[in-house]
């Protein structure tokens, strides 16, 4: 698989794919227009409060419950101060990367990992996860077309 470009989507969180007794299937979906509220206006090195709140949808609609709540508190959480485009996508990689693992992810793993070479089994866990059946559909497409994770998720709507 092709390193990403950019660098979008991506944050120092890990997986822990050991993880047990969580539950990603309840959370609080906060409201978009909220978490935009806060954010100073678009420049060419801050996203703007519509990327925030694009992605705050993008967030509620495709991630689990649980993880959804987390992505979009961070987003809620981001000042604007010093940040660049890539903000309101490490904020989705930061949420994924809190998910439980999820056993059904495994076989459309296995699948992406026949069609592309180098891909890592607990990265695409990691990525899968953490996403509802419509959310995962998308980034399963994305990623058996061998492109890279980060621009999958940034590419998801």
């Amino acid at each position: 698989m092709p390193p990403d470009p950019g660098g979008c989507g991506k944050s120092r969180a890990t997986f822990d794919a050991t993880r047990t007794g969580c539950d990603d299937s309840k959370g609080v979906e906060l409201d978009c227009d909220d978490v935009s509220s806060g954010h100073y206006p678009a420049s060419e090195h801050s996203p703007g409060p519509a990327q925030y709140r694009r992605r705050c949808i993008v967030y509620n609609n495709l991630f689990k419950p649980h993880v959804a709540e987390a992505a979009n508190k961070c987003l809620k959480g981001a000042t604007g101060k010093g940040s660049d485009g890539c903000k309101p996508f490490s904020c989705g990689h930061e949420a994924l990367m809190t998910a439980c693992p999820d056993p059904s992810a495994a076989a459309e793993c296995d699948s992406i990992l026949r069609a592309c070479s180098g891909v890592q089994r607990t990265k695409c866990m990691s990525y899968l996860s953490g996403l509802n059946p419509s959310g995962r559909g998308q980034m399963v497409q994305c990623l058996l077309k061998c492109r890279g994770f980060q621009t999958c998720l940034t590419g998801i709507q």
